[in-house]
């Protein structure tokens, strides 16, 4: 979980370090106000709850969730640019390989170490 949620495993790393648990997330990426506060909003009209208790939802490994959720969304063509761009640039790496430099298995099994 912590891989696949950064708030989660941002959380759990901090908790390790201090030796308390921790549940706040201070970072909202690159996120206006505005949409802070739409964001928090969302939370205190969808979240079953929520609104009793706003203050423990503010910042917390939900609203950093979700807060991810939106800049994800944003961001999805240039982070799928980005992916593709890293597996071209693998799949040519593992193609671009001199023939000269790799030993046949007669020069393996020949060779002296």
């Amino acid at each position: 979980m912590r891989n696949a949620v950064p708030a989660l495993g941002y959380l759990a790393d901090l908790s390790e370090k201090t030796g308390r648990k921790q549940t706040t997330v201070p970072y909202c990426g690159d996120l206006s106000l505005t949409d802070c506060a739409q964001i928090a909003n969302w939370v205190y009209h969808r979240i079953p709850g929520a609104s009793k208790r706003i203050v423990n939802w503010l910042n917390c490994a939900t609203y950093a969730h979700a807060c991810t959720i939106v800049i994800a969304k944003r961001k999805k063509n240039r982070l799928q640019e980005m992916a593709e761009h890293i597996l071209t640039e693998r799949r040519s790496a593992a193609l671009d390989v001199d023939s000269k430099s790799v030993p046949t298995p007669e020069e393996e099994a020949n060779a002296t170490y």
